[in-house]
């Protein structure tokens, strides 16, 4: 008897078997599709918004589907993660160049990557009176706890066969969906007030690649963070408990 007639009898139910001609990459004529950019700057963009924006439906799966929670919280985290990461090198990448910050491509880790980001900051001059700063570093502090790799949510043992231990056995995602909804606008808010200190004749990332009228509403949103008043020992302060006072200070 086949599998598939197995299976079902098994399961009570029909389900998609494959088929001669499958393709997964196969474009239809209905218009059915999602356009993949070529522009990698482009999809530089589509990326971290996309990660987010996954990270965020599945959320609301999980919550809408209780029994759902349990698969769904690997990606979740996952995904989160993978934004933030994003989102850190978008502004080291796309910035940094304007104030002698090298680009970061070669790493995952939060205690590369945050630094750095830092250093952006405090390269265009920043003010941080409600400490988002630090609040945000450690956050990002707490993901690189959990995840130092990014590894632990998507694969039960290391490289080497080796169990992945977890940090914590349970998550609230609705608490974890609103901390990000914070971390992002952050990182929105920071997007704003860097692009609205670039001379006029090197338009943001968004403006010169995409087009996209929501860089207004990040210039607003950012004009909080002015004058030159960085808060760079506070937000390392909020990474050294987790990685080491040793990789924060080399970095």
């Amino acid at each position: 008897m086949a599998k598939r007639l197995t299976f079902e009898e098994l399961l009570g139910k029909e389900f998609r078997w494959p088929q001669p001609g499958d393709d997964p990459f196969d474009v239809d004529d209905d218009g059915n599709y999602a356009a993949l950019a070529d522009n990698d700057f482009t999809r530089f963009v589509l990326m971290f918004e996309g990660y987010r924006k996954s990270a965020d439906a599945l959320v609301d799966r999980a919550l809408d589907e209780w029994r759902e929670a349990d698969f769904l919280v690997y990606p979740i985290l996952f995904l989160y993660r993978h934004a933030l990461e994003l989102n850190l090198k978008y502004i080291i990448n796309v910035y940094g160049h304007h104030v002698g910050v090298e680009p970061v491509w070669n790493s995952h880790n939060f205690n590369v990557l945050w630094p750095r980001f830092l250093e952006v900051l405090d390269g265009f001059g920043t003010d941080d009176p409600d400490r988002a700063d630090q609040i945000v570093g450690g956050v990002i502090a707490q993901f690189g706890n959990v995840d130092p790799g990014s590894f632990s949510h998507r694969y039960p043992c290391d490289r080497f066969g080796n169990p992945i231990p977890l940090v914590q056995d349970r998550m609230n995602l609705e608490t974890l969906k609103d901390v990000m909804d914070g971390v992002f606008g952050y990182f929105t808010g920071t997007d704003g007030y860097l692009d609205s200190d670039l001379p006029p004749e090197a338009p943001s990332f968004i403006t010169r690649v995409c087009g996209l009228e929501f860089h207004i509403l990040r210039r607003q949103f950012g004009q909080a963070r002015r004058a030159r008043s960085p808060q760079i020992a506070q937000a390392l302060d909020a990474l050294l408990p987790v990685f080491g006072s040793q990789a924060m200070s080399a970095a």
